[in-house]
């Protein structure tokens, strides 16, 4: 069945029942984001619903702070559209850093920072320790359309997603929602069912880097970090002994700071909660404490096998809460053209569950091996 969530924060939103408003694009010759040296700044964003300002007047005449409070959240959802549009996932924000609001005031209101407080809010839920900022809340007298409150947001994202190709944007996206489960019935190549996530949402679809370590050593590991393009996910073996920690917080900061998007191996890691704090998407086969040594052979970029599994580069790895999966280059038009005919066949067969039919008449099966 095809994943519905693309990543992290989309998942996340879900959770909390939030909606992204916009992207609503700023007139020529203003651009809704500009993305530099991993860091991104949106234009400012009004509280708008389907284009109309939700929240107008002034704080102190005829707007509440509660009313206003609220606007503001509706403005930070809208600044998280257009970074989504620009940068193609929210799952590429590795921090919120700065949130400056812009309160319209009359004469002697000045209790703005609790206006912006809906915005610093819902920020923190969605991302949580990553979501705390800097902020500053500037009463103004008046702002665009009448509005009551405007919110510019400043995020550092993940330098490989700043600017990726766009094809490899759109790759990603398909492959992250048919999901490893669609894929795998369509000519992908499931990985070891010991392979997971280590963190609750961890996803990633990228073009595999293959790496093979020595008998508990990650110098391989390191080297790999180096060497391995921005945008691409290693994909590690480590022999037989895998109960080691072969990649943990300093891995995960040195792989983000060279654009490297994710990590499937089949062994061990640890710092679980700083992965996640800092979005970094692991599979692994399991959480283990000690360390490895640094010192052994080993290959990097070079073909190799990953828990059975022969990976290049060239291929992509695919990775969500049902496992993992290796799509060989050669074949990924041909993956995913049979897996949208999957997925649209399994949507109409939904339909008719739904509608009463039975897997039994559906996929003609046999019953009469069942005593009942």
């Amino acid at each position: 069945m095809a994943s519905t969530i693309q990543g992290k924060v989309r998942a996340r939103l879900e959770e909390l029942g939030l909606k992204l408003y916009g992207p609503h694009p700023p007139h020529d010759p203003l651009e809704a984001v500009v993305v530099h040296g991993g860091i991104a700044r949106t234009s400012g964003q009004l509280p708008r619903i389907d284009g109309a300002i939700t929240c107008a007047g002034r704080l102190g005449e005829t707007v509440t702070i509660e009313s206003a409070s609220a606007a503001a959240a509706v403005c930070a959802l809208n600044a998280l559209a257009v970074l989504e549009a620009s940068l193609g996932s929210l799952d590429a924000i590795v921090r919120v850093l700065n949130v400056t609001g812009y309160v319209a005031s009359a004469p002697g209101f000045n209790d703005q920072p609790l206006v912006v407080d809906g915005a610093s809010r819902v920020l923190v839920e969605i991302f949580g320790p990553a979501g705390r900022h800097t902020r500053c809340a500037i009463g103004v007298a008046e702002l665009p359309r009448g509005s009551a409150v405007e919110i510019e947001l400043t995020v550092a994202v993940k330098p490989a997603l700043c600017s990726p190709d766009p094809a490899s944007r759109e790759l990603e996206r398909e492959l992250l929602e048919l999901g490893t489960a669609t894929l795998i019935e369509s000519g992908a190549i499931p990985m070891p069912a010991r392979i997971r996530p280590v963190w609750a949402g961890a996803s990633l679809a990228a073009p595999a880097f293959p790496v093979h370590c020595g008998e508990g050593d990650n110098l391989a590991i390191h080297v790999a970090v180096s060497k391995a393009p921005p945008g691409s996910a290693l994909v590690v073996d480590v022999g037989d002994k895998r109960d080691l920690g072969f990649w943990g917080e300093v891995l995960t900061t040195a792989a983000i700071g060279r654009g490297l998007v994710g990590l499937v191996i089949d062994g061990g890691v640890r710092d679980t909660a700083a992965l996640e704090a800092r979005g970094f998407p692991v599979l692994a086969a399991m959480v283990a404490l000690p360390g490895a040594s640094k010192v052994m052979a080993g290959t990097a970029g070079l073909p190799t096998r990953v828990g059975g599994v022969e990976v290049r580069v060239g291929d992509w790895v695919v990775g969500d809460c049902d496992g993992a999966a290796i799509v060989q280059g050669g074949q990924i038009e041909q993956v995913i053209r049979a897996s949208r005919a999957r997925a649209a066949a399994e949507a109409a067969m939904f339909e008719k569950l739904l509608g009463g039919a039975t897997t039994v008449d559906l996929l003609g099966l046999d019953p009469s091996p069942i005593r009942s």
